[in-house]
């Protein structure tokens, strides 16, 4: 037998290792092994990175086959030479081993090799998206100032009323504590009334001419006010004498390049004022307290005059369309419905038929709460965040950007660090994509528009502001919709107050319609169904169980009512504090509380927070 034919190769040697048992070790030792070739084995047996016991077996099996060369008289570097790679050596013995390891451990091991795998997945997707974060650019196209301003362009010149309400805001004559008053001076208190009424007639004289620019503003179509970043000075500085606020940044400074974006020709949202809105205010409550004044002389002209006037600033203050314009418009109605039912207590014989007549069709003009509230506003501020917030791929979707993040930190009013500002980048896969956080939106929008055409006794359909929590309480979910957490409104609070308004006005048409009844009868009826159809076209609902209004005649007059938060009716029995009156309003309220009361309507007299707005 040749030297050739005796000698051992890496392949065979391996495959018998790799096969060895524990028979093997039994074989002759290694230590009897030239060094070269004990180095030989011993670099195999590290390269195959074994178990202790398939260690032992290899390095048994190995030397018995180098022992057998060697006794057949086969030189040590010939065995070597012919065992061949020592690399390719190792591979095989560990593939033999692994073959015959245990089931669980086969287990474990795809176990971490897919765990593996899915880490480089998951660190390749995190990376791409990194820097798609801070590559991708915001498209800046929508304009949130021409769609608030829409409205107003289209009026005409002779059909704006702004331009007299601001000319009469400049005119006015008043100290900060008596612009404070405004609005305050009510009958339910006959021992402070006298005073209160001199005060507001020596408001009223001084300020004689800016009140008649007020009616004639009311008369025009529209508010036709333009709104922008700038600030009108004159009017800023007329904010600061009769309302203490703070003037606002000059246009032109330092301060102002700073606060507001490099394209101030396309404003953010957030950024466009509305100084208006607290004059428009200041111009009803004067309006209401001249139509006071003229209730108290029996001068029914004048407060019709008023009350019209009053109900027109408020419709036409829904221009420019934002929440807070229409929450401000509905403040101002409940001027007129507050201080209508007063005069129907105390003077009701100062209106005509004529008057009462034109109050309740004015009134009724206003709708329900979808009437009074818009969130078209809300929307042109969110279309104008998500603009800014992600790009743009043309077909509704788009990705987060690190300048979108900046401007997200500016409407969070958040300072971040570097440290942060690259946990942002690498947590951006996690936040919603454009098209997904515009769904979210226009579900919450859809819902809050459904709360404002429900009434408030159906309350166990689903809301915005639960739809809200469940988007933004979440421990994922807070991330993934971040932003709505920031621009979504109070949507159920916001829906409470136009429901209590429409509420009251409903209740203010009940009275007048009682009223006119009473002056052709000679008697006020005895239940709501005699008005239905000649002086009311329905008798409305209570806004707590939906039930028709409560009404109970009294000797000389009537009582209108709701059963109030507690949903229990106390046949119309007035609150006994003023903490009772203030639960017993709470009308969206949840739970009861042990006083027996109702929301008292009509008449106002005994319930101690009357007039309170």
């Amino acid at each position: 037998m040749s030297s050739n034919d005796s000698a051992i190769t890496s392949e065979n040697a391996a495959k018998q290792a790799s096969d060895a048992g524990s028979a093997s070790r039994t074989s002759p030792s290694l230590a009897d092994l030239p060094a070269p070739l004990r180095d030989a084995i011993a670099a195999v047996c590290k390269r195959a990175r074994l178990w202790k016991h398939e260690r032992a077996d290899v390095e048994a099996e190995l030397a018995a086959h180098f022992h057998d060369g060697l006794a057949q008289g086969t030189a040590p570097d010939t065995l070597l030479a012919n065992f061949g790679d020592i690399k390719a050596a190792a591979k095989l013995i560990r593939r033999g081993k692994i073959r015959n390891r245990p089931l669980w451990w086969q287990l474990q091991r795809r176990i971490g090799q897919a765990i593996a795998a899915m880490l480089l997945v998951l660190v390749a997707f995190v990376a791409v998206h990194t820097v798609r974060f801070y590559i991708g650019t915001p498209t800046i196209a929508f304009r949130p100032v021409d769609e608030l301003n829409r409205e107003a362009h289209a009026l005409a010149e002779a059909d704006r009323a702004w331009p007299l309400y601001r000319k009469a805001v400049l005119g006015l004559d008043l100290t900060r504590a008596e612009v404070e008053r405004l609005g305050t001076a009510t009958w339910s208190d006959p021992a402070v009334l006298p005073g209160a009424l001199a005060q507001a007639e020596a408001v009223l004289s001084r300020n004689a001419a800016s009140i008649e620019l007020i009616h004639r503003g009311a008369s025009k179509q529209g508010l036709g006010i333009v709104v922008g970043i700038d600030n009108d000075a004159e009017l800023d500085a007329k904010s600061t004498m009769l309302l203490g606020y703070p003037p606002s940044i000059p246009p032109g400074t330092p301060a102002a390049a700073e606060a507001f974006p490099p394209d101030a020709q396309n404003p953010e949202a957030f950024l466009i004022l509305l100084p208006h809105l607290p004059h428009i205010r200041i111009a009803a409550r004067l309006l209401r307290d001249d139509a006071l004044v003229g209730a108290s002389k029996g001068d029914g002209a004048r407060v019709h005059r008023d009350l019209v006037s009053i109900l027109s600033i408020a419709r036409q203050n829904r221009s420019p369309d934002t929440l807070i314009s229409c929450l401000v418009s509905v403040a101002v109605v409940r001027l007129v419905t507050d201080l209508t039912m007063d005069v129907l207590e105390h003077a009701p014989a100062i209106l005509s038929d004529e008057q009462l007549t034109d109050l309740a069709h004015r009134l009724a003009a206003l709708g329900g709460p979808a009437d009074l509230i818009s969130l078209q506003g809300e929307r042109i501020g969110y279309r104008d965040a998500i603009q800014r917030l992600y790009t743009d791929d043309g077909q509704g979707d788009g990705r987060l950007t690190a300048a979108g993040v900046e401007y997200y930190n500016k409407l969070a009013m958040v300072t971040q660090n570097r440290e942060s500002q690259i946990a942002v980048a690498l947590a951006s896969p996690l936040v919603a994509g454009r098209r997904e956080m515009t769904n979210a939106f226009e579900s919450l929008f859809a819902r809050a528009e459904a709360g404002l055409r429900r009434p408030l006794w159906k309350s166990s359909e689903p809301s915005a502001d639960r739809y809200f929590l469940e988007l933004t309480e979440g421990k994922l979910t807070t991330i993934r919709y971040a932003l709505i957490s920031i621009l979504a409104p109070a949507f159920e609070r916001t829906r409470v107050k136009a429901l209590e308004a429409v509420a009251q006005r409903d209740a203010v048409l009940v009275a007048l319609a009682a009223e006119s009844f009473r002056r052709a009868q000679g008697t006020y009826p005895e239940t709501l169904d005699s008005l239905v159809p000649r002086f009311l076209p329905e008798i409305p609902a209570d806004p707590v169980d939906g039930m028709p209004l409560r009404y109970r005649r009294t000797a000389n007059s009537f009582i209108l009512y709701s059963i109030g938060a507690d949903r229990r009716d106390d046949a119309g029995r007035f609150p006994s504090t003023d903490a009772d009156a203030s639960r017993v309003r709470n009308i969206d309220h949840r739970g009861t509380f042990d006083a027996p009361c109702d929301l008292i309507y009509f008449p106002r007299r005994a319930n101690p927070v009357a007039g309170a707005n």
